[in-house]
């Protein structure tokens, strides 16, 4: 007996027939009006039905009343345009000659008073019952299309209904169309048409009507994206990976939780000029010994302290002619570049393409001029091609700090180290330690024992053990965190160099690095680009008919034509 009640309990589906709408509309207003149901099979009370159907009949009432207000100002409008036309008529009549006054015609005067509204005659009340009538139809009609704008937010249906509508009210409503979506390359019909608001049937429709046979589930290009958007009104910016939007969504940091941070110095230059001696000298290691012919191969990132207790973050670039991504890379994350430059060996071609990617990236260069204690330097040769190619330094008038150094005995190197300092006061550089880590990817490399091991610079925020990630493509929770040295940490601050494991993957150098709070979210962003990255992989495999080989052929294009023929 305790489910009698139940059985007549309406459903969802049922109460949105009787009121003439969608089932998605009529859920939405009952959870909105606290009711917990499932879908459109869900049955309600009937206290809950008498609430959506005085939500619906509040709502209505509101936009009759307006479309009254309106209908009397119309009303207003036309009364006095006809007085004004009265008016008009009469003045003409009394600016007659007075000649005319004995001849048999009546007066023109009389027959437009009737039309401007007077108290009595047929002729005056017809047009206006006409009006009035043909205004009744309208009203119900506008009355119509007002409910449905009203319910625009709980009834996707009618997104194009409305487009169509605002393209023919007034200018100012015209304005509201100028929306924006923000989709990335080979989105689904179905996610385009949630970005617009429509429904995926109204979008396909649109597809097809372009000469487009598309399904809910297809992807489509850029071209695509733009012209069926453009359909609908709206224009496109196309994001440049998915997820930014949830990576950036975090305001400008206020001043008060903005903190000074250590400057990303970036040493570059030619081929055994001595960068990586300028940092053992600084670090009082010797890194150089362990490479291979003493030459690096490799993005090194190192936290330095000084002895004043300041401390500076160096990133090691490769000199070699075979690394110029690895030096390009170096230059764009970095805030100063330290130009080193052989006083024995002058200006070389990678010394201009350093200072090619030093002026790309936008970043302040100082010029180390490095072995001077060499019987055959010649500083002030240098300083004459460096201004030959751009860089002129403050001897010479210019704008660029140079000092001249032996990273070997150590000559003028706190003189280095202070114009470093100098140059980030300069900057006046600054970071929010407690926001979510963001960064970069220097390197990734696999190591036995450790699986993939990832050198990062952290840019802004703090990154801490058992932090969600994703870089990329690939994704992962922070397992665990060294610094250059190898030893364990368990946070880092901003323009802090560190190695983490616990990847799905391994990143490539140059990925964006950013930290979440959820490690499904992140999973879902990595597996999502790695869709996107197969689809556009997949759509620049473009196959080649026998058609296309035919043309080839006779053009000469091709000569050899390569088969695999399986058999037995």
């Amino acid at each position: 007996m305790a489910k009698t009640p139940d059985l007549k309990r309406p459903r969802v589906y049922e109460v949105a027939k009787d009121l003439g709408m969608s089932s998605e509309a009529v859920l939405q207003i009952v959870r909105r009006l606290g009711a917990e149901v499932k879908n459109h099979m869900s049955t309600i009370s009937t206290d809950i039905v008498e609430k959506v159907k005085g939500e619906i009949s509040q709502k209505a009432a509101v936009v009759k009343e307006e479309q009254a207000r309106k209908h009397e100002i119309e009303l207003q409008r036309a009364r006095e345009e006809r007085a004004r036309a009265a008016q008009t008529a009469a003045a003409a009549a009394a600016a007659q000659p007075a000649g005319q006054a004995h001849s048999a015609p009546p007066r023109p005067a009389p027959p437009p008073r009737p039309i401007g509204g007077g108290p009595s005659g047929f002729s005056g009340r017809g047009p206006r019952r006409r009006d009035r009538k043909k205004k009744k139809v309208v009203d119900e009609k506008l009355v119509s299309e007002s409910v449905r704008k009203t319910l625009a937010s709980l009834d996707a249906s009618s997104g194009r209904r409305r487009h169509r509508r605002r393209e023919d009210e007034s200018g100012e409503v015209a304005l509201e169309e100028a929306k924006v979506i923000h989709p990335t390359e080979f989105i689904t019909v179905a996610e385009l048409a949630n970005l617009m608001e429509v429904r995926p049937q109204e979008v396909i429709a649109t597809c097809m009507r372009l000469g487009l046979m598309a399904t809910m589930n297809m992807r489509l290009d850029k071209d695509s994206i733009v012209t069926v958007a453009d359909e609908f009104g709206f224009g496109v910016e196309f994001a440049t990976e998915y997820g930014a939007e949830e990576t950036e969504d975090e305001t400008e940091e206020s001043s008060d939780r903005l903190a000074p941070r250590a400057p990303v110095v970036t040493v570059m230059g030619h081929v055994d000029h001595g960068k990586t001696s300028l940092l053992d000298y600084v670090r009082k290691t010797n890194v150089i010994a362990g490479e291979a012919g003493g030459i690096t191969q490799h993005i090194g990132a190192y936290d330095v302290e000084l002895p004043s207790g300041r401390k500076i973050c160096f990133l090691d670039t490769p000199g070699h002619e075979a690394f110029t991504a690895m030096r390009a890379r170096g230059a764009q994350v970095t805030d100063i570049v330290v130009l080193v430059v052989a006083a024995d060996d002058r200006v070389m071609p990678q010394t201009i393409e350093a200072i090619d990617h030093a002026k790309a990236a936008g970043v302040p260069i100082v010029v180390a001029i490095n072995k001077i204690d060499l019987p055959a330097a010649r500083p002030d040769l240098v300083k004459q091609e460096l201004a030959a190619h751009g860089v002129v330094v403050e001897e010479y008038g210019g704008k660029n700090v140079c000092v001249e150094i032996s990273a070997k005995k150590g000559t003028n190197m706190d003189r280095l180290l202070e114009m470093i300092l100098l140059q980030a006061e300069l900057l006046d550089l600054k970071a929010d330690p407690t926001r979510r880590a963001r960064g970069v990817v220097l390197e990734a490399r696999v190591e036995q024992g450790h699986g993939i091991v990832v050198s990062l610079l952290v840019q802004n925020g703090s990154l801490g053990v058992g932090d969600a990630f994703v870089a990329g493509k690939n994704s992962g929770r922070v397992r665990a965190m060294f610094d250059e040295r190898g030893h364990g940490v368990k946070g880092a601050g901003p323009s802090t160099p560190v190695e983490i494991l616990g990847w799905s993957g391994t990143p490539a150098a140059g990925d964006l690095f950013n930290a979440f709070n959820d490690e499904r979210e992140a999973r879902e962003i990595a597996a999502k680009r790695q869709a996107l990255h197969r689809e556009s992989e997949f759509r620049a495999q473009k196959a080649i008919s026998l058609v296309d080989l035919k043309t080839q052929i006779t053009q000469g294009e091709i000569s050899e034509l390569n088969l695999i023929i399986k058999g037995d």
